[in-house]
């Protein structure tokens, strides 16, 4: 599918980066927003070798679903462009993130907005909940948080504190905080 050529790209590099550079690839984690929250999303669903874990802003985690509730008339020729790019309606409906969470074996964070206060709730929205309670397991975390409307307005503190909850996320699921540690030795001073 459309999704798997971008996602074997990021493959590629992530590869190509380990036999050029002296990286670990078990400290990659992937973070997009939007349908780059989908792509990091599927990433680490297609390969979990690759990706330690993943964060995903404002995904539409169900690319049929999000295309079927958008409110696009037959007169815009960018819903016509997208649903072409992103295939025909038996790929969509194959939805391989939303059809089989349980291949997400890594962590995730997703965060959306749920919409305004008192309406409905948005259909990508309770898809994306939907999705991280499917793969949320005893042997997998995955963190769902819902973006408060002064964040969606830009506001610095909002959007401070959404930023300061993935850098928790990811101190938590990057770094190995478990290294065993030998004991102090005092090394003599080099002359």
């Amino acid at each position: 599918g459309y999704d798997l050529v971008q996602i074997e790209d990021l493959a590629t590099v992530v590869t190509a980066l380990g036999q050029r550079f002296q990286i670990n690839p078990k400290r990659v984690a992937l973070m997009g927003r939007g349908h780059g929250g989908f792509i990091a999303l599927r990433a680490v669903q297609a390969y979990p070798e690759l990706f330690r874990c993943a964060v995903a802003l404002e995904p539409p985690v169900d690319v049929g679903d999000w295309l079927a509730n958008q409110r696009w008339n037959d007169e815009d020729v960018q819903p016509q462009l997208t649903r072409g790019w992103l295939g025909d309606e038996a790929r969509l409906k194959a939805a391989p993130l939303t059809r089989e969470p349980e291949k997400v074996t890594k962590p995730i964070l997703v965060l959306s907005y749920p919409g305004p206060d008192g309406a409905p709730r948005r259909p990508v929205y309770l898809a994306a909940r939907r999705f991280a309670s499917a793969v949320d397991r005893p042997d997998v975390t995955a963190q769902f948080v819902d973006l408060h409307q002064d964040y969606v307005q830009g506001l610095p503190a909002a959007r401070a504190e959404v930023f300061d909850r993935i850098e928790a996320f990811l101190n938590e699921h990057i770094y190995d905080y478990k290294v065993k540690l030998r004991d102090l030795q005092i090394l003599p001073d080099k002359k």
